[in-house]
């Protein structure tokens, strides 16, 4: 019985609250053809750089979708292997209703090549 009322008030307490979310692309430039599936997306809460959500990004099509239920800063991080070079790994937003992610669009990240080392 308990285990249902906790169930129940779960359930209320996210039906109460707005859920929101982030989505965009990881882009590759023209000609190449990689998969990405050891990419993650990361949602970090900026005041406290607590980890709100964690994400694979699709392997063909790059997409990703993180949500969350809290207006408030927050930091979406790109995870990549070592030597992938992007034009930025962090977004820093500020979920307040008239941010990008409110308004559906895309965050985007480009691959712009790798870093190889050897002897």
């Amino acid at each position: 019985m308990w285990s249902s009322l906790v169930a129940l008030a779960s359930l209320l307490a996210l039906a109460n609250s707005e859920l929101t979310g982030c989505a965009g692309y990881v882009e590759q430039p023209d000609g190449v053809n990689l998969r990405f599936k050891d990419l993650k997306v990361q949602l970090i809460l900026a005041e406290t750089n607590k980890l709100l959500s964690e994400t694979e990004v699709a392997g063909k099509t790059g997409f990703f979708h993180v949500s969350f239920t809290k207006h408030a800063k927050v930091i979406i991080r790109l995870v990549a292997p070592a030597g992938w070079i992007f034009n930025e790994i962090e977004k820093t937003i500020n979920i307040d209703g008239n941010d990008a992610c409110s308004k559906n669009e895309d965050i985007l990240f480009q691959l712009k090549g790798f870093e190889y080392q050897g002897w």
